[in-house]
């Protein structure tokens, strides 16, 4: 389901894009035309915007690209790192109920297992907040006036 919505995404911001390019295209033929106007026919000059266009236009494909990989690799590096967390807890919860198996202590152990949910929780949320959402405060509200 995540694949999916990702996907979607990403066809969506390569719809943007492009719709954004094929505006830009059409403000420069309307752009050529009027220097072509202008100009009476200067070949030089449609061959020099010609050649600009298509520099433009190779920037605008490599820094989407690039932006592309760059948050799919810090999305993928998100959830590598929860599913790490989540796959040491649940190694820490299975040692624990060996352990409350094997000496019969399992009312022990509870309070463990509470503290394990708790810190679990507590990464989850640490993780979130700073990989996912804008800080909520500036530096200058602690200042002392």
């Amino acid at each position: 389901m995540v694949v999916l919505v990702l996907l979607l995404f990403c066809w969506l911001l390569l719809f943007c894009w492009l719709l954004l390019l094929a505006w830009l295209l059409l403000v420069l033929v309307v752009v050529l035309v009027l220097v072509d106007w202008l100009l009476l026919s200067e070949v030089l000059v449609l061959l020099l915007l010609a050649w600009l266009l298509s520099v433009l236009v190779l920037v605008f494909v490599f820094v989407f690209v690039l932006v592309a990989w760059l948050l799919l690799l810090a999305w993928l590096l998100l959830v590598l790192v929860e599913v790490f967390v989540f796959v040491l807890v649940f190694v820490a919860w299975l040692l624990l109920f060996e352990l409350s198996v094997l000496v019969d202590e399992l009312v022990e152990v509870l309070p463990l297992l509470r503290v394990s949910v708790t810190v679990l929780l507590s990464v989850f949320v640490v993780i979130d907040e700073v990989w996912v959402l804008p800080p909520r405060t500036s530096l200058t509200e602690f200042s002392c006036a």
